[in-house]
């Protein structure tokens, strides 16, 4: 996929803001916009669709969440480790295209911020280690208050 620029993206937010009520995010992976639902979980939800995705939060599915809740705590910061970005997390959810738990994080180094979402532990997943120079690193690294 060829990398899309920081305006590209900021326009493409923009014109789903027009067609679309609610907070946005894009998926890390694919680039589209998703629309945060806040349910008993945070849904993620490809933008212009108005399908209700309750039915998917069963009591197994919340229990989840709120364990990786436990881990990655709303509010807390994390700096990537490859671009230097600090992040701040903006909470934990289920992106209803891929059925993964998904971590949902707003740039703190741009104006206006992006807020992003990434899998917790798929492929390129939050959790998931990256290589530097072909050493395994931490994607993310928590910055201590």
């Amino acid at each position: 996929m060829a990398h899309t620029t920081r305006e590209e993206l900021l326009e493409k937010l923009r014109v789903a803001g027009e067609l679309t009520t609610g907070e946005l995010a894009i998926q890390e992976s694919t680039e589209e916009i998703m629309v945060v639902q806040k349910k008993a979980i945070n849904l993620f939800v490809p933008a212009g669709e108005p399908t209700d995705y309750s039915p998917l939060v069963t009591p197994e599915l919340v229990s989840q969440m709120e364990t990786i809740g436990r881990e990655v705590v709303t509010g807390d910061r994390y700096k990537h480790t490859k671009s230097g970005g600090e992040y701040e997390i903006v909470g934990v959810g289920l992106n209803v295209v891929s059925g993964e738990p998904t971590v949902a994080y707003r740039e703190l180094s741009h104006t206006p911020a992006i807020t992003w979402l990434r899998t917790h532990s798929g492929e390129d997943g939050w959790t998931v280690p990256t290589e530097i120079s072909g050493v395994p690193a931490p994607r993310f690294t928590k910055i201590e208050a």
